[in-house]
């Protein structure tokens, strides 16, 4: 399909549940034979597959769209390899992609950063209770304690956050199941059978919105080179 079939494909990947190879792709010059490979594939009146499988798709869609190639991306990859700490922190959010800021998670702070704090933090309130226990009669001192410890943890966090470079797990694949499993959301629901007429509409649906073309424009037999000028 060319370099700007390239989207459309990862849009029928993600849509799907299936992984395209550019030889498949190339082979596909009409809707219809995009609606033949489908049904090929899954078989009209299976189910939809797994949300995790899905959500890996978008993931490694969206690091193709950052540069990586298709390749690269796999469910075993480490994300440490795909994306380096320098700049990191500027990516992660990039990526999120089509995901809601509630699925994608955040990079975490530095383990030892976090241990470390929460040990100061912990001193801090014991001594404050100490000091306080002999200073202060009206009022438990490790309440008053508890609380400043709560708030100056609450700084730390907060103080700290610019830190924070870690990823909450640490392959695609794990990425792919933690997003799944807040629900993905999407064209298709997991427990859905398709048959060959629902296949065809979100095949249609999925054209009209990546090329931009009109309903009226949109035929199973039109081809994308020819018809909707996929270069």
């Amino acid at each position: 399909m060319g370099l700007d079939g390239v989207e459309l494909v990862m849009a029928f990947e993600e849509s799907f549940g299936l992984e395209i190879t550019d030889a498949e792709a190339s082979a596909m010059s009409t809707p219809r034979a995009v609606i033949d490979y489908v049904c090929q594939r899954r078989g009209p009146g299976t189910r939809v597959q797994c949300q995790s499988q899905r959500a890996f798709f978008a993931i490694r869609n969206a690091f193709m769209k950052a540069g990586r190639q298709r390749g690269e991306v796999r469910p075993e990859t480490r994300l440490a390899a795909l994306l380096p700490r320098p700049g990191r922190r500027e990516a992660w959010p990039v990526l999120r992609g089509p995901f809601t800021k509630r699925q994608w998670p955040d990079l975490q702070r530095p383990p030892l950063l976090v241990w470390s704090s929460s040990a100061l933090v912990l001193v801090i309130g014991v001594v404050a209770a100490l000091w306080l226990d002999q200073r202060i009669s009206w009022s438990s001192p490790f309440v008053t304690g508890g609380i400043v410890a709560g708030l100056l943890g609450w700084a730390v966090a907060t103080l700290s956050r610019p830190f924070a470079c870690c990823f909450p797990v640490q392959s695609v694949g794990e990425l792919a199941r933690n997003i799944s499993a807040g629900g993905r959301g999407g064209l298709l629901r997991e427990d859905e059978e398709l048959d060959r007429n629902q296949i065809a509409e979100i095949v249609r649906a999925v054209i009209i919105e990546q090329l931009g073309i009109s309903p009226e424009q949109y035929g199973e037999d039109k081809a994308f080179v020819r018809d909707f000028g996929v270069g």
